[in-house]
């Protein structure tokens, strides 16, 4: 191979290294700035594309953020739908480690910090989901989601933090509540929420 042949791919293997590195601090800044919920959901694509032509913010200060236009009604409620159903499987995920290999007490689990670590993501992704959005997706749905559902995790996480038996109880109650209606109305729920994220 002549020198001219082998000298390409070795600038592009060396371009390709710093995109790698733009994409991590882009990603990083993005999700300082906006929050973890917001960058899990619609961050990453875009700071990733923005990596791969780092130069061009790099040399234009003034231009370090893309354009962007405002969010209709319809990507609004896609968002906010789509932090629920985030904030619902990583509790899906505590509940199945707490159900997998039941305790009496909850210390004696094993994997006690894993639970603890899905359901504070849980809140921290449900808490930024706008309420009245989820409720104009489903009549109830955001306060519900709000009131019983992430107070439940709140409570959970609170009462094991504080050995308070009386919030880990009042945790479950809320917690069945929030199953109750859900299972009640699953299947409206559910047609809702595909309509909102369906294009």
């Amino acid at each position: 191979m002549s020198a001219p042949n082998k000298f390409f791919p070795f600038l592009l293997s060396l371009y390709m290294a710093t995109v790698g590195i733009a994409a991590m601090y882009y990603n990083w800044e993005y999700a300082r700035r906006n929050g973890f919920a917001r960058w899990a959901i619609l961050g990453e694509i875009a700071t990733t594309a923005r990596a791969l032509v780092w130069p061009y913010f790099a040399f234009h200060p003034g231009k370090t953020e893309l354009k962007t236009t405002p969010l209709t009604e319809q990507q609004f409620a896609e968002m906010e739908v789509k932090k629920a159903i985030l904030a619902l499987n990583y509790s899906q995920q505590a509940a199945y480690l707490l159900n997998s290999n039941p305790h009496e007490h909850l210390e004696d689990y094993p994997n006690l910090q894993d639970i603890l670590a899905y359901r504070r993501k849980a809140i921290e992704v449900g808490q930024s989901a706008d309420t009245n959005t989820l409720n104009s997706v489903f009549p109830g749905l955001g306060d519900r989601f709000k009131g019983e559902f992430i107070e439940a995790m709140s409570l959970f996480v609170h009462g094991y933090e504080t050995q308070s038996d009386e919030e880990l109880r009042r945790s479950k109650n809320l917690n069945d509540e929030w199953a109750d209606w859900y299972t009640a109305n699953r299947k409206a729920i559910e047609d809702a929420t595909n309509a909102a994220i369906s294009h």
